[in-house]
């Protein structure tokens, strides 16, 4: 439990520092009638 912590904590910070650097990413989806679309918008927000 105490790596499982330790773990998220090292990955916040990290993503945190990167967060900064803007990316610019193109998003190609079918946006079909299924859920995955939704998931992969949220990873870009």
């Amino acid at each position: 439990m105490k790596n499982l912590l330790s773990a998220i904590i090292f990955f916040l910070l990290f993503s945190m520092s990167e967060a900064q650097a803007q990316v610019n990413v193109i998003f190609d989806s079918d946006m079909g009638p299924d859920y995955d679309d939704v998931g992969a918008i949220t990873l870009f927000a």
